[in-house]
């Protein structure tokens, strides 16, 4: 019998004080979508982990550490997701408890 193959994507939910989710530029994939940090792709099973920053998203500066791959940072409201997100990151914000 054949093995299968599961693929795991994790997306890390970063939520700022008044209630807002950071995001960034996917810029390896194509339209480079808006995503959760950490790595979240197109697979069978996606695991998400979720914190608060303790801050305001206006006193936060997240840095970008692999520009060619994952930047362009901003906040989004889960509530209200803009279009253009990685289907991985929008069915892990559709899950997300209310703060």
């Amino acid at each position: 019998m054949p093995g299968t193959r599961t693929r795991f994507g994790v997306g890390v939910v970063v939520r700022s004080d008044d209630g807002l989710v950071l995001v960034g530029r996917r810029y390896v994939e194509p339209g480079a979508p808006l995503a959760l940090p950490g790595g979240d792709e197109v697979s069978w099973a996606v695991a998400g982990v979720d914190g608060t920053l303790g801050a305001d998203a206006a006193q936060a500066n997240p840095r970008e550490l692999e520009p060619a791959k994952f930047g362009g940072f901003c906040w989004i409201d889960p509530a209200a997701p803009p279009e253009g997100l990685f289907a991985a990151t929008r069915a892990l914000l559709e899950r997300l408890p209310a703060q």
